[in-house]
């Protein structure tokens, strides 16, 4: 028999099924081993809150087996491919009781804040399955992702570990290779768009014409949907070294990409602030001149005042390429401390804006990094 349950990184839940205990079949030799009752009423969000609130560890009292329970996962890891940054993304495993007892499932871990598991029963009858579904919630970060959660089986040491993973892009997968390695000054790195049937042009890279290291030539040769080109900050100093790479196109949903450049020269003093942000930058993607585009980030801290009384001051280097402005609003939804950041490019700019924006408040100071492709008004 198969029970459907979900499991989810970011909250989803339904059965697909009931079990029918009466065809559980006997062990050879013995008799057939005890049910194990499920709770009586327990809705899906109350079985979650007592599997996430739940000690991760065995209960007193019982045989624990040092290893792990028998139990099969297929497949191993959930594979979600392509994703968009801040977009949701599911699939899905089965987890069978591959043993002649009934398992029960104590307690769930993530291996991140912001997954958050579901689950609609947390019990598998000997021979049964459960259906297992697995949503990513990807936040603004590009690149390789891959995140845990990990189920503790009663009478077992070791915890089930339930795997998935996905590409966060912005429809280009980069990939890089630094030549030589331990260092970030100099690399490889290969775009290819996730879309076989979409061509782009590269046309900048960290501000300079693309080097193409493919043979590709932007003169005679059409466009394509792979390329490799070549990072060079061997003119950087270390205090000077950029935290982005970042590469314009013409893609329809990858305008600018950024690529992160690790900086291990710089060992910079490590500071308690008083506020940080969510996030270290914003990608505005494709702008018009002259239109202005919004986003929101949170503030985070512990001793914060209302969004009223959040007295700050803004600063940003590009002054004459665009305007910034910043508001602060309270979220209804958790209470937390929200800044609205506007960005409006000035009617002339063009091509890559690569700006730093400065938020001042309490003696303390956090950057954000502003990072678009400015192009004409339509």
């Amino acid at each position: 028999m198969r029970k459907t349950t979900f499991l989810v990184l970011a909250i989803a839940a339904a059965s697909l099924g009931a079990c029918d205990r009466k065809k559980d079949a006997a062990p050879a030799g013995g008799d057939a081993p005890p049910a194990i009752e499920e709770p009586a009423g327990e809705t899906s969000e109350q079985i979650t809150k007592r599997l996430l609130e739940a000690s991760f560890m065995q209960p007193s009292g019982i045989e624990v087996v040092s290893g792990m329970p028998p139990i099969s996962l297929d497949p191993d890891l959930v594979d979600l491919g392509d994703m968009m940054p801040n977009t949701k993304k599911s699939g899905s495993l089965v987890m069978k009781n591959v043993g002649d007892k009934p398992l029960r499932i104590l307690a769930l871990r993530s291996t991140c804040a912001c997954t958050v598991p579901g689950i609609q029963s947390d019990t598998i009858q000997p021979g049964e399955s459960i259906t297992i579904e697995l949503e990513l919630d990807a936040n603004s970060a590009t690149g390789a992702t891959l995140r845990y959660i990990m189920a503790l089986i009663e009478g077992y040491t070791q915890p089930v570990q339930l795997i998935v993973q996905a590409d966060v892009n912005y429809g280009v997968r980069t990939s890089v290779t630094y030549d030589p390695p331990d260092q970030a000054r100099t690399a490889d790195i290969e775009l290819r768009s996730t879309d076989e049937s979409v061509p782009f042009t590269v046309i900048s890279a960290g501000g300079m014409a693309p080097k193409f290291l493919d043979g590709f030539d932007p003169v005679k040769d059409e466009p394509r949907t792979h390329y490799t080109i070549r990072q060079d900050f061997s003119m950087y100093s270390a205090e000077q070294l950029p935290r982005w790479f970042i590469i314009e196109t013409d893609h329809p949903t990858a305008a600018v990409i950024d690529v992160p450049v690790p900086n291990y020269e710089l060992n910079p003093e490590r500071l308690r602030h008083r506020f940080n942000l969510s996030e270290s930058r914003l990608v505005l993607g494709r702008m018009e001149a002259g239109e202005s585009v919004q986003r929101t980030v949170r503030v985070l801290g512990g001793d914060l005042p209302p969004a009223e009384e959040f007295t700050f001051l803004v600063t940003h280097a590009l002054e004459d390429l665009c305007g910034v402005s910043v508001s602060s609003s309270d979220n209804e939804e958790d209470g937390t401390l929200s800044l609205v950041i506007e960005v409006t490019p000035k009617p002339e700019t063009r091509g890559v804006l690569f700006d730093r924006v400065s938020i001042s408040w309490g003696g303390d100071t956090r950057e954000i990094d502003i990072i678009g492709r400015v192009v004409a008004p339509e």
